[in-house]
């Protein structure tokens, strides 16, 4: 794995650096005295642009109905859903009552009557590309 991973001919510096890949960013890195030693700050233009992509279950979704409100343009919030059929939905297009109606379609009880009339539990499943967030695992190069 290290080989793949190190050297010119490695997986950062051949295909990711450099080059425009989907939730990546590049920066120059600082200390900070407030932040722990193994902890890093980004940006929150840099977080609002970087999406995580987080599967709605009963446990998250009044969480992520917030962010879907918030649009892309307030942290914490969402850039993006993506509908059981695969078909991507850009919040910056839309208004906040559209939002707001895409963000009822998540209440619990809606994702509750979801699982009970489908027998394969991840049809139901959307996933939203929300904003990062204090706590969010990054993979730094």
């Amino acid at each position: 794995i290290r080989q793949i991973l190190d050297k010119k001919a490695g997986l950062f510096r051949q295909n990711m650096m450099g080059k425009r890949v989907n939730f990546a960013a590049r920066s120059v890195i600082s200390p900070d005295p407030y932040i722990l030693s193994n902890q890093i700050g980004v940006p929150e233009r840099f977080a609002k642009e970087l999406t995580f992509m987080e599967p709605v279950n009963q446990h998250n979704c009044e969480e992520l109905s917030e962010m879907i409100k918030n649009g892309p343009f307030k942290h914490p919030g969402a850039n993006f859903l993506v509908f059981e059929t695969g078909q991507r939905k850009n919040l910056a297009r839309l208004g906040e009552k559209e939002r707001k109606a895409l963000a009822a379609t998540l209440s619990s009880d809606n994702l509750k009557a979801e699982t009970l009339q489908t027998s394969d539990q991840s049809w139901g499943v959307k996933v939203v590309g929300r904003h990062l967030r204090d706590g969010d695992v990054v993979l730094m190069n």
